[in-house]
C-alpha cells in the first residue's frame, strides 16, 4: 500500500512550507543498534548495603553506589571498575556527622548534631539504588546532590518540558543568555517530573535522582569556571520538614532518570495507563491519532467541521477560549459525528470582581474577594498578571459543597454537548498556602484538592454522570493519574519567553477577538531563546519515557506549530519523534491555506498512533555524534521512529524527514514543513 501527499500551502500566508507523507511497503524493523545504549536499563534487584568506615556502599551484580556520610559526596561504579562522581560534597555546612549505624534490614542512620539534621539510607528495590531521607530543623536548608566538576560528568538531564540534556561544559549553556542559570526551577511548579540525572563522559554509566518531597525543593544551575553545576536545594519548613532523594545507577542513557522514576511510580501503584482510562471512558480513545487545535472566529462555525473533514483530518481535539463566543450545539454535534473531541477552556484558579471581570472563567459570584488566597500577611494574593486574585482551592471546594458552584459551571459549559474539558493550571503545580481562617490550606492540601476535583471532572461527578476527557496545563507527573492530556508539558520554558510574549508589537495582542494576534501572528524569537527551547540536540523525551502510555502531551496553546516559523521544522520532527500530537491555531482562513500540510501531518501521526499511541516509550538513541539523527522505540519494537534533523541523508532517512517502521506492517516517511 502506498500513499503520497505533497503539501503546497503557506503558514498564514507568510512563509511557504511543504510536507510529505509517504506510506510504503513492509520492511524489517531496523535494529536500535549500533550506537549508544538504546534503552535506559536500570538494575531491578535490591542492593546489598554495607559500611566501610563513614562510607555507605550499596551494590548489585552490575552497579554500586557509595555515599560518604561525612560530606555526602557520592559515586556510582560498574562491576568492571568504571566510576563517576554523581555528587560533590554538599555545600551546606551541616557540621560533623555521627558514626553511621546499620540495622539488620540494611538501613543506615546518622546525624549532624550541631545543625539538627539527621539522615536515613535504605535500599530501593524499584530502581536498585538507595533512598536517602533527611529530617531537618525548620528554617534550615540542604544542598544535595551537587554536580561534580571533577571532569567525570558529561551532562545533566532535567525535565524542563519534555526534557533536556545539558552538556556541562557547553559554552552556550554556561552563558547567561541561555537562561539556564537565571533562576532555580521549582520541582513542584516548574518541572514536569521530580526527577533529574547525570551521565558520564564515557558511555555506559550515569545516575538518576528523584524526590517525593518536591514541595520546597528546587534545582538550580551555576557556571563555575566554564562548567555547569546543578544543585538540588530543599528548605526544611513546617509543611515539608523532610527531604527524600532516591539515587540509582543507570547505563548512561540520557533518559535514565525518567526510566527510574517510571519504575518507582509503577512499583508504588501510582500509574494509570491510557488503556485503563479508555476502558473507563471509551471517548478518551478519540485522542489517539488526533492533533490538537484551538479555534477562533470562523473556526467555530459549523461549516468548519466539514472543511476539516475535507482536509482529511480524521481526528482532532478542538478547544475554544473562554471569550463568551461559545460554539453552538450544532458545531459540537458535527464535530462529534466526525470523531473529533470538542472542549471548552476553563480555569478554577482565578477570581475577579464579577462587575469588571475580563473573562467568564474568572467570574465566581460570592467568591470574590471572599475566596481569594490569603498570604502570610493576610492580604489577598494577586492573580496571574495582576488580574483579580488566585482562588483558594479550599474556598472553591467549600462553595461546591454548599451550593454546587463547580457543578453549575461544568454543566453550563458542556450543555452544547462538549465531551472534553480543558482545565487550566490545575495540574501545573502552582500551589498555595492559604492563611484565611475561613478556608485555610497548606500546599499539600491544595494539591490534594486539585487532584480530587480533576478526578471528579473525569468520572462524571460534576457533569451529571457525563464522563469528560480532561486535560490541564503543563501537567506535572503527580497529576498524571487524573487526566488524559496535557497542554504545555512538551515545552521547555525559559524566563525570556514571558518577556517575548509581553511584547504585543512582535508577539501579537489578544485582539481582534476573532483572530487574536497573540495566537495567529507569526513571530521570531531571540536566537538564544529559540536555541534553548527548541534545539533538538539538547532535547530528550524524559516526560514521554515516564508517561507516554499514561498522558498525551503537547506544546503550550500559544506556541502552536505555526507560531514560530523559524522553529517549525525542528518542533514538528521532535513532536513526531516523541509520538506526540502537534498543537495548532485554526480558523477557516488557516485551514484553507494549510489543508494539505495539516493532512500530511495528521496522516503520519495517525499511522504511528495506531501502532503505539498507548504504548510506552522504550528506547531513545542519538545515532550520530552531533545528535542530528535520533531514534525512539515504543512498545519494544512495535514502533521505531528515526528522525533526521541534519542536512544530508543518514541511516536511510532523508534530511528533514522522519521514518516510522511498524512491526509486521508498513513503514512510512514524513518530511517536515520548514520556513
Amino acid at each position: 500500500m502506498t500513499k503520497y501527499l505533497q503539501a503546497r500551502a503557506g503558514v498564514s500566508g507568510v512563509v511557504a512550507v511543504s510536507a510529505v507523507f509517504l506510506l510504503g511497503a513492509c520492511s524489517l524493523v531496523p535494529s536500535l543498534l549500533p550506537g549508544k545504549a538504546p534503552v535506559s536499563e536500570i538494575p531491578l534487584s535490591a542492593p546489598t548495603i554495607r559500611l566501610e568506615g563513614s562510607t555507605v556502599v550499596a551494590s548489585t551484580d552490575s552497579f554500586g553506589t557509595t555515599i560518604d556520610t561525612e560530606t555526602l559526596a557520592a559515586k556510582v561504579t560498574t562491576a568492571s571498575g568504571e566510576w563517576m562522581t554523581v555528587s560533590a560534597p554538599t555545600t551546606t555546612d551541616l557540621g560533623n556527622s555521627t558514626t553511621p549505624t546499620v540495622s539488620a534490614g540494611g538501613e543506615v542512620s546518622w546525624e549532624y548534631p550541631t545543625t539538627g539534621v539527621s539522615a536515613t539510607l535504605s535500599p530501593d528495590d524499584a530502581t536498585g539504588g538507595v533512598r536517602v531521607l533527611f529530617r531537618g530543623t525548620v528554617g534550615r536548608d540542604i544542598d544535595w546532590p551537587v554536580t561534580s566538576t571533577d571532569g567525570t560528568v558529561r551532562g545533566v538531564q532535567y525535565a524542563n518540558g519534555s526534557g533536556q540534556d545539558i552538556p556541562v561544559r557547553d559554552a552556550f549553556w554556561n552563558a547567561p543568555a541561555a537562561g539556564l542559570t537565571a533562576e532555580p526551577f521549582d520541582f513542584a511548579g516548574d518541572l514536569t517530573l521530580p526527577a533529574w540525572g547525570v551521565t558520564a563522559n564515557d558511555d555506559g554509566l550515569g545516575a538518576a535522582f528523584s524526590t517525593s518531597t518536591d514541595i520546597d525543593t528546587r534545582l538550580g544551575f551555576a557556571s563555575e569556571a566554564g562548567t555547569l553545576v546543578a544543585t538540588s536545594t530543599h528548605d526544611f519548613t513546617d509543611e515539608e520538614p523532610h527531604y527524600e532523594v532516591v539515587v540509582s545507577p543507570t547505563n548512561g542513557n540520557p533518559v535514565g532518570a525518567a526510566t527510574a522514576y517510571r519504575q518507582a511510580i509503577i512499583a508504588q501503584s501510582d500509574f494509570v495507563t491510557l488503556d485503563e482510562k479508555i476502558t473507563a471512558n471509551p471517548v478518551v480513545g478519540n485522542l489517539i491519532g488526533a492533533p490538537h487545535a484551538y479555534v477562533w472566529g470562523t473556526g467555530r462555525e459549523v461549516k468548519m467541521i466539514a472543511a476539516m473533514q475535507d482536509a482529511d483530518l480524521t481526528g482532532l481535539w478542538i478547544g475554544y477560549d473562554s471569550d463568551g463566543d461559545v460554539p453552538s450545539s450544532d458545531f459540537v454535534a458535527a464535530g462529534t459525528r466526525a470523531g473529533y473531541l470538542v472542549a471548552p477552556y476553563d480555569s478554577w484558579a482565578n477570581a475577579q470582581d464579577p462587575a469588571t471581570s475580563d473573562t467568564p472563567a474568572s467570574t465566581w459570584p460570592g467568591l470574590y474577594p471572599e475566596g481569594c488566597v490569603q498570604g502570610p500577611d493576610g492580604e489577598q494574593v494577586p492573580g496571574f498578571g495582576g488580574r483579580g486574585c488566585y482562588l483558594s482551592s479550599a474556598a472553591l471546594r467549600k462553595a461546591e459543597e454548599d451550593r454546587g458552584v463547580i457543578t453549575d459551571r461544568v454543566q453550563a459549559l458542556t450543555q452544547n454537548g462538549a465531551r472534553s474539558y480543558f482545565l487550566d493550571v490545575d495540574a501545573a503545580g502552582q500551589l498555595f498556602t492559604d492563611t484565611s481562617a475561613d478556608h485555610p490550606q497548606t500546599r499539600h492540601e491544595d494539591r490534594a484538592i486539585r487532584l480530587e476535583r480533576m478526578r471528579q471532572l473525569t468520572d462524571g461527578t460534576y457533569g451529571g454522570g457525563q464522563r469528560l476527557v480532561v486535560g490541564s496545563e503543563s501537567a506535572a507527573a503527580w497529576a498524571a493519574s487524573s487526566i488524559a492530556f496535557s497542554h504545555g508539558s512538551s515545552t521547555s520554558v525559559y524566563p525570556d519567553l514571558w518577556a517575548a510574549q509581553a511584547d504585543a508589537e512582535s508577539w501579537g495582542a489578544y485582539w481582534p477577538k476573532d483572530r487574536p494576534g497573540f495566537f495567529f501572528r507569526p513571530t521570531t524569537l531571540d536566537t538564544d531563546l529559540s536555541r534553548a527551547m527548541f534545539d533538538p540536540v539538547y532535547r530528550i523525551p524524559m516526560y514521554e519515557t515516564a508517561l507516554h502510555d499514561s498522558v498525551i502531551s503537547t506544546d503550550r496553546w500559544e506556541l502552536s506549530a505555526e507560531k514560530v516559523p523559524d522553529a517549525r521544522f525542528d518542533r514538528t520532527l521532535t513532536a513526531l519523534l516523541y509520538n506526540e500530537p502537534l498543537m495548532h491555531t485554526l480558523d477557516a482562513e488557516r485551514v484553507a491555506a494549510e489543508a494539505d500540510a495539516l493532512a500530511a501531518e495528521q496522516a503520519f501521526f495517525a499511522f504511528i498512533q495506531r501502532a503505539a499511541g498507548t504504548k510506552p516509550l522504550t528506547g531513545f538513541q542519538r545515532l550520530t555524534d552531533q545528535g542530528l539523527v535520533q531514534r525512539t522505540a515504543f512498545g519494544g519494537d512495535a514502533l521505531v521512529l528515526t528522525a533526521n534533523f541534519g542536512a544530508v541523508e543518514n541511516y536511510g532517512v532523508a534530511p528533514g524527514c522522519i521514518k516510522a517502521v511498524v512491526k509486521d506492517d508498513d513503514d512510512a516517511t514524513f518530511c517536515a514543513p520548514s520556513a
